[in-house]
C-alpha cells in the first residue's frame, strides 16, 4: 500500500514543508536490499524495511563525520581537567559543565516538535556571554574571508561551463542548480581552520556539556552533523537576512550570537510556540531541541553574523525524521525522471 507522510526537506540544516508518498511493505518482507544514504543511490520508492535501513546508515555516516571532524568528548577526569583548561578560551569563567540554573534564561514550548526522547523541551539562553569577544570577531573574519574566495570560485566556475556549453547558460538550467553555501552568505566551519581548531576545543570544553546540563543527554554521545556562520546582510539587499520557519536536521541546536547588537537592526530568532522573538548579545548562546519550529527574524540593516550547531547523539538515530529526509530525496528523483 502507499501512505502519504508529511516531510520536511534538509537545505543547510532546515526542514522545509512538502509531501511525498513511500510505498510501505510489511516489516515481514523477505527482502534484504540496502539503500545507501546518498541522493544520488535513492531510488523512486522505498519500503519501510529499506527507509529505515538507509537511515540508520546516514545517522552513522553523519556521527562518524562529527568524531571524526570534532573529536569526541572524554569522560575520563584528566582529559577533562585538560578541556576545561582549554576553555579558557571562551569569554566567562564557566568552565567544564559547571552551570546551573542561575545561568540561563528558560522559555518552555507548549509543543516542542515531534522528537519525544528529550527528557527537556525548553529553548535556554545564557545570560552572561560564553564567547569571548576577540573571538566572535575572529570567527566572522575568517567566515568573511571563506566566502569571499568561494563566490570567486564560484564566478570563474560559471564561466568555465559557460565556455564548455559555447553560450550562456538557459535559464531552466539556472533554476536547477543549487545555491551554494557562499552564495547563502554562509561558511561551513569544518572548512575554516581556525574555526574548526575553536570548536574541537569548546565544543568538549564548554558547549556539549552545557547540553548535557541543560538536556540531560550525554556529552559523550555528542557530535556534529553540521556547523555554519551565517552572515545575515553580508550581501547587502541581495543576500540573505532571514530564515523562513522550519525545523533543523538535529536533536539540538546551539545559535551563537557573534555580532554586536548595535551592527544590525532587527533580527534574533522567532520561536512559534513563544509566539515572540528572541534576542541575545554577542557571545551568548540560544539553545533548543532541534524539532522546535523557529525562524530567523529579518535584519533591516547591518550584518548579523551568529554560528549555528546542528548536534545530534550517536544513541539517538531519530529515525522518523531521517525517513522524512529520503522520502523527499526519492520524490526529487521520481519528479526529475518523469
Amino acid at each position: 500500500m502507499k501512505a502519504h507522510v508529511y516531510f520536511v526537506k534538509t537545505v543547510v540544516g532546515v526542514w522545509l514543508l512538502d509531501l511525498f508518498v513511500v510505498d510501505v511493505h510489511s516489516l515481514s518482507s523477505s527482502s534484504s536490499a540496502t539503500v545507501k544514504a546518498t541522493p544520488s543511490s535513492v531510488v523512486p520508492t522505498l519500503s519501510l524495511q529499506e527507509c529505515l535501513q538507509a537511515g540508520q546508515q546516514l545517522h552513522k555516516e553523519e556521527c562518524d563525520f562529527g568524531f571524526q571532524t570534532y573529536g569526541r568528548t572524554s569522560s575520563s577526569s584528566k582529559e577533562d581537567e585538560d578541556e576545561a583548561t582549554a576553555a579558557s578560551s571562551l569569554g566567562s569563567e564557566k568552565k567544564h559543565s559547571s552551570f546551573s540554573d542561575d545561568d540561563f534564561v528558560e522559555h518552555s514550548i507548549p509543543y516542542p516538535g515531534p522528537d519525544d526522547t528529550l527528557k527537556v523541551q525548553s529553548v535556554f539562553q545564557s545570560k552572561a556571554p560564553l564567547v569571548s569577544e576577540q573571538d566572535c570577531a575572529e570567527l566572522i573574519q575568517e567566515a568573511r574571508d571563506k566566502i569571499a574566495a568561494d563566490l570567486l570560485n564560484d564566478q570563474q566556475l560559471q564561466q568555465q561551463q559557460q565556455q564548455q556549453q559555447g553560450g550562456d547558460i538557459t535559464q531552466q538550467q539556472q533554476q536547477q542548480q543549487q545555491p551554494t553555501n557562499s552564495q547563502l552568505g554562509e561558511a561551513r566551519v569544518s572548512t575554516l581552520p581556525k574555526g574548526r581548531d575553536w570548536l574541537q576545543k569548546n565544543a568538549h570544553s564548554t558547549l556539549f556539556p552545557l547540553l548535557q546540563d541543560r538536556f540531560g543527554v550525554d556529552a559523550t554521545h555528542l557530535t556534529l552533523h553540521d556547523a555554519l556562520i551565517i552572515g545575515y546582510g553580508y550581501f547587502g539587499d541581495g543576500g540573505s537576512r532571514s530564515q523562513p520557519i522550519h525545523r533543523d536536521s538535529s536533536l539540538l541546536s546551539l545559535n551563537i550570537a557573534l555580532s554586536e547588537e548595535s551592527s544590525y537592526s532587527g533580527g534574533g530568532t522567532y520561536f512559534e510556540g513563544l509566539g515572540k522573538t528572541l534576542h541575545q548579545a554577542r557571545g551568548h548562546i540560544t539553545c533548543h531541541p532541534g524539532g522546535i519550529m523557529h525562524a530567523g527574524h529579518g535584519i533591516t540593516k547591518g550584518e548579523r553574523w551568529v554560528m549555528v550547531l546542528f548536534v545530534i547523539d550517536e544513541t539517538v538515530p531519530q529515525l522518523a525524521r531521517r525517513c522524512h529526509q529520503l522520502g523527499m530525496m526519492s520524490s526529487s528523483s521520481s519528479s526529475s525522471s518523469s
